[in-house]
């Protein structure tokens, strides 16, 4: 009789449960996607992007997102505004009078703003100076553009300000605000689709653009939604929605994805590496879109550890570079097809790619673990594994000509492991490659870890195992 092999559960969820013994599953530098009906496999793992070798800025470290104006990248590194042109070359254009702590950066007309906490600046291409308007509110954390008006929350207060059209140097004092539906202060403030969200730790109030001359923005009528932002820097506004790390009446802490005035929780499969963390109100966040994807990435600093979220496949991953827990950057900004992100702990700057499998010449490492394998306890023979992938994808010469996928399983939820395993996924040029491993021996219920951490291609199609019931 033929021999006879079965799906293994490979490409189930993301993420595991509370217990490894339940399902210990985890992607690392690995997207999930549900293919086209009609596919061969119904979950595909491909590669996050790599990254080269930008801009070196010398200034350290990277405090935030930056923003495109006039042509030109900007971040804020250690103490300077730093302009860096779609050639890579770096100048620094202004001082501020700190030197660490999270900025927030926004673009109007004329004008770039950046508050960091404690004052506001402005660059209009020219000049670079600190908004010296009395009527400026104090410790501005966050700062937004909408209707042709640069907004500002108070620090410590439920207030937020708009400038005079289009002059974020000039501040009107009865130019404000009290978002006051519910008793917080506005930690945090974002404009998406013209309407604004004022963010405060218990509740998030939606405003809108009435025209009225004496202030504009008006509360919507029922548009104070019951939880609030437990990491201000984790507010992220695209053309998805609005995300960011919040918390409810309740307790307990999720990602919410919000357009409008619907908010959803997008955050289940990765619920216990969230309750696992000690440290996440500081937390820090952006978006970016590579080729058909559009990604939220939240980094724990304290924690250091890296989570992504496929918006498009609403799937998550673990990031991470190289011997970290956590991945290297904590910045993006976008010009002219360009995803430049930032550093966390350097000035450099680097351009993400799609077609490069390594962190500027350092390896990815790229883990799948799968769910389970068991049948109600009965003991089983695991005669052989297979792993389908995209082969031939060897490199020319060095590191990666013979590319490895590493295969360990663990018979008690990943407390501990077998000794690694190798297969070869293909020299350049050779198709139709199958990983397989033979004589596994016995289990009640095993998991697997497949992992490659050659610069090449990693698509992971199906896999199958060839199991008996004992």
């Amino acid at each position: 009789m033929a021999k006879q092999y079965k799906t293994l559960p490979l490409l189930g969820s993301d993420r595991g449960e509370r217990s490894g013994s339940v399902s210990a599953e985890r992607n690392v530098n690995l997207w999930s996607k549900l293919p086209k009906t009609g596919s061969k496999s119904p979950i595909v793992l491909y590669p996050t992007p790599g990254y080269t070798s930008f801009s070196a800025t010398g200034e350290s470290p990277n405090r935030g997102n930056g923003v495109t104006f006039n042509g030109y990248f900007y971040f804020v590194a250690s103490d300077s505004l730093v302009q860096i042109s779609q050639e890579g070359i770096n100048s620094i254009v202004g001082t501020f009078d700190t030197s660490s702590g999270r900025v927030q950066m926004v673009v109007g007309r004329d004008y770039l703003m950046v508050t960091d906490g404690g004052n506001g600046w402005t660059w209009d291409g020219t000049t670079f100076a600190k908004i010296t308007d009395p009527d400026f509110p104090a410790s501005p954390s966050h700062c937004a553009y909408a209707d042709n008006y640069f907004i500002v929350n108070k620090g410590g207060s439920d207030e937020f300000y708009i400038s005079a059209v289009e002059d974020p140097t000039s501040w009107g004092g009865l130019d404000f605000e009290a978002a006051s539906a519910v008793p917080d202060n506005a930690t945090a403030l974002t404009s998406n689709r013209k309407d604004l969200y004022i963010l405060g730790s218990a509740s998030v109030q939606v405003y809108y653009n009435s025209g009225n001359e004496d202030f504009p923005y008006v509360a919507y009528t029922g548009g104070t939604l019951d939880f609030g932002i437990l990491a201000p820097h984790s507010l992220v506004d695209s053309s998805a929605g609005i995300f960011f790390l919040a918390t409810a009446r309740e307790g307990g802490i999720a990602v919410v994805q919000l357009n409008g005035f619907q908010a959803q929780i997008i955050s289940s499969d990765i619920s216990w590496d969230l309750d696992g963390l000690t440290t996440t109100e500081d937390a820090e966040a952006f978006v970016y879109r590579i080729g058909e994807r559009t990604i939220y990435q939240i980094t724990f600093p304290t924690e250091a550890r890296t989570f992504e979220y496929v918006i498009d496949y609403q799937s998550w991953t673990e990031r991470k570079t190289y011997d970290s827990t956590r991945y290297a950057a904590n910045g993006h900004a976008f010009l002219d097809g360009k995803n430049i992100i930032g550093e966390y702990d350097s000035g450099t700057f680097y351009l993400l790619d799609e077609e490069v499998y390594t962190d500027d010449g350092t390896a990815i490492e790229r883990i799948r673990v799968t769910q389970p394998i068991h049948s109600n306890h009965n003991l089983l023979k695991f005669s052989a594994v297979v792993v389908e992938i995209e082969s031939g994808v060897g490199l020319v010469a060095g590191q990666g000509s013979d590319p490895l996928m590493m295969m360990r399983y663990s018979d008690n939820g990943g407390k501990t492991w077998s000794s690694e395993l190798t297969a070869s996924m293909g020299k350049i040029g050779e198709y139709g490659i199958i990983l397989e491993w033979t004589k596994l021996g016995l289990s009640r219920s095993r998991i697997f870890e497949f992992k490659v951490t050659d610069p090449v291609k990693v698509v992971i199609v199906n896999a199958y195992a060839r199991v008996t019931v004992l």
